[in-house]
């Protein structure tokens, strides 16, 4: 088959169908950016991952199968790492299909990232079976599927590429990038259709290996230097923060989508707020806005000034969660960050805000 990159060691995978034929209920979850949370579906049951959810009911139409889709638009695997145990794993999912192939950058940054995650998800308590996907840009054929995928084959993943199968027939001209996609990038219903057909027959050929006899592996050794597996989010529920100027979101979250909540904001020059973090990772999250001008702020660590956080979006498609390294390799001990305001004027119409740090 098309698409195929790996099979892996299939003995998760096995178990899974093996729980569901005998009558116990499974849970299938799906974490990624937004093309996994449906982008430019017309609904979301025409999402690629509510289609392979489907496939799961049918093949097993006796039980519950459960669907967790746990998809944030624009949102890489170093956001992914740190939120999956919350937005996924309290689920316990049976299964989880992966996909960022598109939001993060093929670099080694990213594939330690994404390492992070695939070890949290292998070593969670309900030992899920993990299936890679790679999606890529219709019109170029980007993708970070190389670094991924070094990574899934390390760990002896099933992987699936839609980069080697739809694209292929796009470059061939059976489909045109106009049929499947309005922006180069997120699938229409049919493009989203086809990605979930592709999957669904990636599956189809994972059952017929289930026959042979599978040996649970041990979770192998790492291939980067994993700093961040254990990423935790700290926001305003986790910890008390010194500020002027700065003030505390107390709205409630929608749902895990609804990303601009439980942070701090602030829309005055000369307006800071102190934070307190233990680690030797340090990223913090924050809100990049079409409505320009935002405000700017300056990043200090332990009393020096590290860089600067520029709220102003230069894409019109809507405001960003933009995840921005503030250093690695500290000490691990604690550290002191700053967010200062530094330059606004009377056309500031929307508060800098900083919705976590990401620390490991």
């Amino acid at each position: 088959m098309e698409g195929l990159i790996n099979v892996g060691n299939l003995y998760r995978f096995k178990k899974v169908f093996e729980k569901a034929e005998k009558g116990r209920n499974i849970s299938v979850g799906f974490i990624g950016g937004s093309i996994t949370r449906g982008a430019l579906s017309s609904s979301p049951e025409k999402c690629y991952a509510h289609l392979v959810w489907r496939w799961w009911g049918s093949k097993f139409p006796t039980i519950t199968v459960k669907y967790i889709n746990a998809g944030i638009g624009a949102t890489t695997s170093q956001f992914g790492v740190a939120r999956v145990e919350k937005d996924l794993l309290v689920e316990n999912p049976d299964i989880v299909f992966v996909e960022f192939s598109v939001n993060d950058e093929g670099n080694e940054f990213f594939q330690e990232t994404y390492e992070g995650l695939i070890r949290k998800i292998y070593g969670y308590k309900s030992k899920p079976a993990i299936i890679l996907i790679n999606n890529m840009y219709y019109d170029t054929g980007k993708t970070a599927q190389e670094f991924h995928n070094s990574v899934g084959k390390a760990y002896q993943l099933p992987i699936v590429s839609i980069k080697e199968s739809l694209y292929k027939e796009v470059v061939k001209g059976t489909f045109q990038v106009r049929d499947l996609t309005n922006d180069m990038l997120h699938p229409n219903d049919l493009g989203h259709y086809l990605v979930a057909k592709i999957i669904c027959e990636f599956l189809e050929e994972l059952v017929e290996n289930t026959d042979k006899e599978w040996v649970e592996m041990e979770i192998p050794a790492v291939i980067t230097p994993n700093r961040f597996e254990n990423s935790i989010i700290i926001n305003n529920l986790s910890i008390q923060a010194k500020m002027k100027g700065f003030k505390i979101d107390l709205q409630e979250q929608i749902d895990m989508s609804d990303v601009f909540r439980k942070g701090w904001y602030a829309d005055e020059k000369g307006a800071y707020i102190e934070l307190e973090v233990y680690g030797s990772n340090v990223a913090v999250q924050y809100r990049k806005t079409i409505n320009k001008p935002a405000p700017v702020a300056s990043v200090s660590l332990d009393g020096c000034e590290v860089c600067e956080l520029d709220g102003n979006y230069e894409e019109d498609w809507g405001d960003c969660l933009y995840l921005q390294m503030i250093s690695t390799d500290l000490e691990r001990c604690n550290h002191k960050v700053r967010f200062e305001i530094k330059n606004v004027n009377k056309e500031n119409i929307t508060p800098f805000y900083i919705v976590s740090l990401i620390v490991s």
